[in-house]
């Protein structure tokens, strides 16, 4: 057997001997609670119903995640002109030679003869 295959055997052994020595929970009947809907009055169709937010609005929350993007971005940002700058020149390394002369020949200007 190899190594590994014996510490994960060690460790399921130490692990079934840890749950062996717990003794057995009883089953005991859960405290029920029967959900009923509230029932209020209806109101009018012009009156506004009263309607509270359980939770507050996460300000927190929205405030730090964008403080963490704000804080992030520029570092993302010179990663990805990083990355691009590696991969352009990657792909300049690749070209042949011949490729290489055939795009020189096309972005130089022609010299019109001197006459």
């Amino acid at each position: 057997m190899t190594r590994s295959r014996l510490v994960l055997l060690a460790l399921f052994v130490l692990s079934a001997s840890a749950f062996a020595g717990r003794p057995v929970k009883e089953y005991s009947e859960p405290n029920t609670i029967i959900y009923q809907p509230k029932r209020g009055k209806l109101s009018g169709y012009a009156e506004s119903p009263d309607i509270t937010p359980d939770e507050p609005f996460p300000w927190l929350f929205i405030g730090l995640a964008v403080l963490l993007i704000a804080g992030a971005a520029p570092f993302a940002l010179r990663a990805f002109r990083q990355v691009e700058q590696e991969h352009l020149e990657s792909l300049e390394a690749n070209v042949s030679v011949a490729e290489k002369r055939a795009a020189a020949k096309q972005l130089k200007p022609e010299r019109k003869p001197e006459e």
